[in-house]
């Protein structure tokens, strides 16, 4: 299990590294440096929300479907609120540019949600499996 937890975050990792480039391609095409803090805020955030999903579907590996259901939307539902609030602060507080913000957090978000989908089929196949 820790194995498939760790080749996870590699890949999160690797999706990191590849937004980071995509977004340096960016500014040194479409874009100034003002750019750049408000794309690296939006990877950071949705990076640090993907780890969260991983842990809170890693612990509930070992209960019933129910209670595993239950952490991951759960988990999902507060991880959105939080989320939320940060953005909210974001805006209320920096001059990061809106723009160039949502788009990096919207697909720097999709990228990573793509990631969790298929790590918690994976861990709720192998626990089907243990538990037979």
């Amino acid at each position: 299990m820790n194995e498939l937890v760790k080749q996870v975050l590699k890949k999160l990792l690797i999706i990191d590294v590849i937004l980071v480039a995509l977004a340096l391609i960016a500014i040194g095409f479409w874009l100034d440096m003002l750019h750049l803090p408000g794309m690296l805020i939006a990877i950071f955030l949705t990076t640090t929300n993907a780890v969260a999903a991983i842990l809170l579907a890693k612990s509930s590996m070992k209960g019933t479907m129910n209670d595993f259901m239950l952490r991951v939307m759960g988990g999902m539902g507060l991880r959105l609120g939080v989320m939320l609030i940060i953005i909210f602060l974001l805006f209320a507080f920096s001059n990061i540019p809106e723009f160039s913000f949502i788009i990096s957090l919207f697909i720097s978000y999709i990228c990573k949600s793509v990631l969790e989908i298929i790590f918690i089929i994976k861990i709720r196949n192998q626990s089907q499996l243990l538990s037979k």
